[in-house]
């Protein structure tokens, strides 16, 4: 039997810009991103969420484990990693 998951990772990091403005601050860093002069990487994760796309038959599965559910739409299976 296979299973499905999606994994998701979330990077993240503070950035400081001067700037006289804040459109010039969001153009700045949006420059910086574009130029490549900033780029995330393993040192910016903060976490990780596994999840199940759900499809009806996995319906019948989830039941016999003792789910209570009448359709895919009653589940939000989410593991957090961290």
């Amino acid at each position: 039997m296979q299973f499905t998951f999606d994994y998701r990772e979330t990077l993240e990091r503070r950035i400081i810009i001067e700037a006289d403005t804040m459109a010039d601050a969001i153009q700045e860093i949006e420059r910086r991103i574009n130029a490549e002069e900033i780029v995330l990487d393993s040192e910016d994760f903060v976490g990780g969420e596994i999840t199940m796309p759900l499809s009806e038959n996995l319906l019948p599965q989830l039941r016999d484990c003792g789910e209570d559910v009448k359709n895919k739409n009653d589940l939000d299976i989410v593991v957090d990693l961290w």
